[in-house]
């Protein structure tokens, strides 16, 4: 079994998300995408972020129409700050069957891989599919974050060859480990979470932008307002 792993605040989540998750999904032919709505992102601003049970109620409803996806409330279980080292490992501990485990994220996120805790940890956990957005030259950003990275820890070795999955992109592998950083390019939508919640606030209509089932919840409990 391969699985996916789709980590994010999802303040709110949103079509670009599930678009970015389908995509690769397909590419990777992985089994499933697990979404894990983060409980106390370590990179975000507190003050904007709704409680942990609505985005794990929107995640849910966004997702539960597609049987090829699920949601984890690992994080939102788990107290203090979510961190996707642990994350990753409490997911290998719950599927054990699983052969390999696919952690997915945008090039905006990957870039600031370096401030996470342990990312050499987290590299030497599970492939990596770091996926395109509109307005990021992807491999320029990625090149230069895995510099970073392996200025920041010289015994991680990552060499970048020539791609052998579905895209021809380049690809990093991280030596000594069976894994891997794919660059995926996917389906550009301009679409933030941000710019939602700006919509909200203005009054403006964010119909097309998300699924219906989580317009009506934003509405029904007036999040972002």
């Amino acid at each position: 079994m391969r699985l996916g792993v789709m980590g994010g605040t999802f303040n709110p989540i949103h079509y670009g998300h599930l678009v970015a998750a389908n995509e690769v999904r397909e590419a990777f032919a992985l089994e499933k995408i697990i979404f894990v709505p983060a409980a106390v992102p370590p990179h975000k601003e507190q003050a904007e972020i709704v409680e942990p049970r609505h985005r794990l109620m929107m995640t849910v409803l966004a997702t539960v129409s597609n049987p090829h996806f699920m949601v984890s409330s690992v994080e939102v279980d788990r107290p203090g700050i979510s961190y996707s080292v642990e994350t990753i490992a409490a997911l290998k501990a719950l599927y054990p069957a699983a052969q390999e485990f696919y952690f997915i994220l945008g090039i905006d996120a990957f870039m600031e891989i370096a401030s996470w805790r342990q990312p050499d940890v987290v590299l030497r956990s599970c492939h990596i599919v770091v996926t395109a957005r509109p307005g990021y030259p992807l491999l320029d950003l990625a090149t230069t974050t895995l510099q970073r990275l392996y200025a920041l820890y010289p015994c991680l070795t990552i060499e970048l060859s020539e791609g052998t999955r579905a895209a021809s992109m380049p690809q990093a592998r991280i030596r000594g480990t069976p894994y891997a950083i794919f660059f995926q390019e996917i389906t550009a939508l301009d679409i933030s979470s941000t710019h939602i919640r700006q919509r909200i606030k203005q009054g403006q209509s964010i119909t097309y932008l998300l699924p219906e089932t989580v317009e009506a919840y934003i509405r029904t409990y007036r999040l972002y307002r």
